[in-house]
C-alpha cells in the first residue's frame, strides 16, 4: 500500500471480499486459499514479487477493490496474470534445473 494507509488497504480487501463471496457464492477464506494455492509456485524460487501487481497493472478505470477481487476470482479459476506469472516462473525453474542443487533435482 502506498504511504502506508493501512485503513484504506483494510477497505480495499473488504470490499474485494463481500465482492467475491457474492460472485462465488463461497466463504471469502476458502475462495482466497485455493487461489494462493492456485498461484504458489511449486518449486523452491529466488525471490520474486508477483500476485497483486497483476491487480495494479490493470489499467481499467475500475477502484481498486473491483480489480483486487477479479484477480483473486482469477487465481480461483486458474487464469488471470497471477496464474501466467506462476506458470511462466515454474517453467523458468524447469529450464534451469541442470544449475540447480542437486538436493533440487528430481
Amino acid at each position: 500500500m502506498r504511504r502506508g494507509e493501512k485503513r484504506i488497504a483494510m477497505r480495499i480487501v473488504y470490499q474485494a471480499a463481500q465482492i467475491v463471496e457474492k460472485n462465488t457464492a463461497s466463504p471469502f477464506l476458502s475462495v482466497l486459499e485455493k487461489s494462493v494455492m492456485n498461484v504458489k509456485p511449486s518449486l523452491e524460487t529466488k525471490s520474486r514479487k508477483f500476485g497483486v501487481e497483476s491487480a495494479k497493472e490493470n489499467k481499467e478505470s475500475k477502484p481498486m477493490f473491483e480489480k483486487l477481487a477479479e484477480e483473486i476470482k482469477n487465481a480461483y479459476n486458474k487464469t488471470g496474470g497471477a496464474f501466467k506469472k506462476k506458470e511462466t516462473i515454474h517453467k523458468e525453474a524447469m529450464g534451469n534445473m541442470e544449475f540447480a542443487p542437486a538436493s533440487f533435482n528430481r
